[in-house]
């Protein structure tokens, strides 16, 4: 409709400067809604990316967070295995102390 008012401007008027705001008005508005178009292209690819991006950090946390739990517990078994060594060796070390007393 607007684009029949202009055809019909521009006849009436024949390049009046009228017609030449109206042919200016109308393409700055051409202008405005390919650039709203491809802002809005632009939006929604940002937004694909951000969900990727996210997912992908999720995932990451995830994994880290399984390592974690897992090194924790073979942290706290080695622990326990070095107490259990070090039990052994004080031990061994009375043994080693009783049978040189025993030779003396």
């Amino acid at each position: 409709m607007v684009r029949i008012f202009v055809l019909l401007a521009a006849a009436v008027l024949g390049g009046s400067p009228i017609t030449k705001v109206i042919n200016l008005l109308t393409a700055l508005r051409d202008k405005v809604e390919a650039d709203s178009h491809r802002e809005m292209e632009t939006y929604a690819q940002f937004q694909d990316w951000c969900a990727l991006e996210n997912q992908a950090s999720s995932r990451t946390i995830a994994d880290a967070k399984q390592a974690i739990e897992e090194l924790e517990a073979e942290v706290k078994s080695l622990d326990t295995e070095r107490l259990e060594l070090k039990a052994d060796v004080e031990k061994l070390v009375m043994q080693i102390s009783e049978k040189e007393r025993d030779i003396e």
